[in-house]
């Protein structure tokens, strides 16, 4: 899951950086794009369903099986039109926990990287000597209270410190922080923390949220 994590950011990056270098007509276009890091998601998710055997077997194969049809057909598509995209992705690799681990990571550090689903959130956890992963359900109160965090952040009467504006923000944060820290909160003690988020996580300042959902909170 963690290598299907990473090569689905990395085409979106390495889109980013096509589209800066390569001209004209040999650029690829954000529909594309948006495709290609589409099927990365859905073949992940698919084949951790598989692994965890988290469902009918069968059916799971044979919508992999689509799925990977799917791919095949976009990527012949896409190498056709646009041959230097891929000759620019084949110049690239993707970093392994290992190498992470012995080349990347000093000893006081953890690398934390989510991989966000419809309704699954992954978080992959890595240090110098440990890799584990965790996974947690999301639902739409996962949204509501991610939407009332970016927007009580960005009120103006938070900083004035309405009642009403402080609790949204303390209640939210706390729940961001018991779905995308707690699950691995000892792993986390006393580390430097390297964070890699995926999707709209992105827009989280995860300096911001809080250990417990009290006025006083840290």
């Amino acid at each position: 899951a963690f290598y299907f994590s990473e090569e689905s950011k990395f085409t979106v990056l390495n889109n980013a950086k096509l589209h800066k270098n390569v001209k004209n007509h040999t650029q690829l276009p954000e529909e594309d794009s948006k495709k290609e890091y589409q099927i990365q998601k859905e073949l992940s998710f698919l084949m951790s369903k598989i692994k965890d055997k988290a469902g009918d077997e069968y059916k799971l194969a044979d919508a992999l099986f689509q799925k990977l049809r799917y791919k095949d057909s976009l990527v012949r598509s896409i190498e056709k039109r646009y041959p230097n995209y891929y000759q620019f992705k084949a110049s690239r690799k993707t970093a392994s926990v290992s190498e992470i681990q012995e080349r990347i990571l000093k000893e006081n550090q953890i690398l934390i990287e989510y991989f966000l689903m419809n309704r699954s959130l992954y978080i992959f956890a890595i240090t110098q000597t440990n890799y584990t992963v965790e996974k947690t359900e999301i639902d739409s109160v996962f949204h509501i209270n991610f939407n009332k965090f970016q927007s009580s952040m960005q009120s103006p009467k938070l900083m004035k410190g309405t009642q009403k504006s402080f609790r949204d923000y303390t209640s939210s944060a706390h729940y961001l922080y018991q779905k995308l820290l707690s699950p691995i909160q000892d792993q986390i003690n006393g580390k430097d923390l390297i964070i890699v988020p995926d999707g709209k996580l992105a827009l989280i300042p995860f300096e911001a949220l809080l250990t417990d959902s009290d006025n006083n909170a840290n």
